[in-house]
């Protein structure tokens, strides 16, 4: 099916017409489990193809045969065939289970990373198999749980899971892409700012300390406050005087 899309395209009218040409490379081409082509292993031998028959390259086998010393050689080649394919495979096997168990984890995502996503639609009068897979590419726009993800498209947004998303990593990325990576950018720097603001403990006093809860006062001319620890003045002090000026204020008075 991989090869039927590449072939078709987005012309989906004519893609019956040359099966047999796209199923021959396929048997024509070299499986990368077994290491042989579909043609050795179910003849036991390459089939020509048009351009072995305009340019020969093997050297005609001789007319007189020995039709049962080809049979054996013929049944000898596929054994030896199969026997290899089946190492190659038990040892491709092997492989890709210590791979999938090695990546088998949840894939993260970052707010501005660049995703296709799985094309699950159908439209009308297409068929799906011979549609692309994929669609995109889109940019992560927030993560809503560590399993779901709000991606933005080109037009429009949408919610979906991670399983079925994966990173794009195209070279030359849109203009409206980057565009919208310096808006998520800029929002989520804003955001930072604003939550260190907000974490951030107001300081007060001539020590630069926080409101630990013990009596502080308020100079009348500064309107700064002070622990009373500080500048050793008490709530009892306090109450018996109109008004307070902190030693700053009183300094640069007296100055």
């Amino acid at each position: 099916m991989d090869a039927v899309r590449c072939f078709v395209g987005r012309n989906q009218n004519s893609w019956d017409k040359l099966l047999p040409q796209i199923a021959g490379a396929l048997r024509a081409s070299v499986n990368r489990h077994t290491g042989f082509t579909p043609n050795m292993l179910m003849l036991g031998r390459e089939v020509y193809m048009p351009a072995d028959l305009v340019f020969p390259t093997i050297e005609k086998e001789q007319e007189e045969a020995d039709y049962t010393d080809y049979v054996g050689q013929l049944e000898q080649g596929i054994k030896t065939a199969h026997e290899t394919a089946r190492k190659i495979l038990k040892s491709n096997v092997e492989v890709m289970k210590r791979n999938y168990d090695v990546k088998l984890y949840m894939r993260q995502y970052d707010v501005g990373d660049v995703v296709y996503i799985l094309n699950a639609a159908t439209v009308k009068g297409q068929s799906r198999k011979l549609g692309p897979p994929w669609k995109g590419p889109a940019v992560v726009e927030r993560r809503i749980s560590p399993y779901l993800y709000k991606v933005r498209l080109q037009k429009g947004s949408m919610t979906t899971s991670h399983d079925r998303m994966k990173p794009c990593k195209i070279a030359m990325r849109p203009a409206w892409i980057k565009k919208i990576q310096r808006e998520l950018k800029a929002e989520l720097s804003s955001q930072m700012d604003l939550e260190e603001m907000e974490g951030k403990e107001e300081v007060y006093c001539i020590c630069n300390g926080p409101d630990s809860g013990q009596f502080m006062v308020q100079c009348d001319i500064c309107d700064e406050w002070f622990h009373g620890e500080c500048v050793n003045i008490t709530e009892e002090e306090l109450g018996d005087t109109d008004d307070y000026i902190c030693p700053n204020c009183d300094w640069a008075k007296s100055n």
